[in-house]
């Protein structure tokens, strides 16, 4: 089962903010309509807290910048990038604004961008939960109980260029896209390896790196690996790697499975173990196999 993860867009606005004769001239103000909190690095001013609306319940967080921009399409050093950050609260929160908005940075071109998570408090990235559990539940629960959890998610959008005046601006909107999904893998013993009173070892593990660590899958135990965050991204060099073990507890298999991640989705599995991978040599070779008692239909006869 997939669960995809919404994709939402941000609006915003842009408007005005009077000039100070002195210092102030090249700044301006602006507006944006979702949900989240203010802060920026120009300015140290924190901003109120934004109502939820449309987003998607990954999203806690939302930071916009707007990075003063040469004509000619690079950073323009003379003028100072400012950062504001948004936290997402309910609906039903009466002192949080309905929309973004933005005020005090430089007027002229800038480039806009905006970045978002699933983090409560503001930060870069959010890099997930890798773990792993052996639990006596069954597959469907073990299964339920870490899909019930929040998903770790991170989300981009394509920056986009403006030229902001002393005034009112024309809106702005961004659509948020996801750059990591999440993989819930559950795992049991097929009834075959059971019988032997077989083991298994499974973790889920980034190539080189890290992983969920070790979960053991036996014929009261079944396992699961959760990974979401920053480092499950679509194309990441994710495997399951799983070792069986024979009723003595010596390794008689192991073998690497490939993981497929799917950004702004959770791609939910339940693998059963077999006796595939295990070499004819390391097998028991005392099954005794029962035919099954055929019953077939009733043949028509005339007597």
């Amino acid at each position: 089962m997939k669960i995809k993860l919404l994709l939402s867009l941000l609006f915003f606005s842009l408007i005005s903010c009077s000039k100070d004769d002195a210092n102030n001239n090249e700044i301006v103000a602006q507006e944006t309509s979702m949900n989240i909190l203010l802060n920026s690095e120009k300015t140290n001013i924190t901003g109120k807290d934004v109502k939820r609306g449309i987003l998607p319940v990954t999203v806690n967080s939302v930071v916009i910048k707007v990075q003063p921009w040469t004509t000619g399409g690079g950073i323009d050093p003379t003028r100072v990038a400012s950062v504001f950050n948004f936290n997402i609260v309910a609906d039903n929160n009466t002192s949080a604004a309905d929309g973004f908005e933005i005020r005090n940075f430089s007027t002229g071109v800038s480039r806009l961008s905006v970045t978002a998570n699933s983090s409560s408090t503001v930060q870069e990235y959010v890099y997930g939960n890798w773990t792993n559990e052996s639990s006596t539940l069954s597959v469907n629960d073990l299964f339920i109980k870490w899909e019930a959890q929040s998903p770790a998610v991170n989300y981009i959008s394509n920056a986009q260029t403006i030229n902001a005046v002393a005034g009112i601006n024309t809106p702005v909107s961004f659509t948020l896209i996801p750059t990591n999904g999440r993989i819930i893998s559950v795992f049991q013993l097929s009834n075959e390896l059971k019988d032997w009173n077989y083991s298994a070892k499974v973790q889920t593990k980034f190539e080189g790196g890290s992983g969920s660590g070790m979960a053991n899958v036996d014929k009261t135990h079944n396992g699961i690996t959760h990974l979401d965050g920053y480092y499950a991204y679509q194309g990441a060099p994710l495997k399951h790697l799983v070792s069986i073990f024979d009723d003595k507890g010596e390794k008689v298999a192991e073998y690497a499975v490939p993981v497929t991640v799917v950004n702004g989705e959770s791609v939910n599995t339940i693998y059963t173990i077999l006796s595939d991978k295990i070499p004819e040599g390391n097998k028991l070779q005392t099954t005794i196999l029962v035919p099954d008692f055929k019953s077939p239909l009733p043949d028509q006869k005339d007597i």
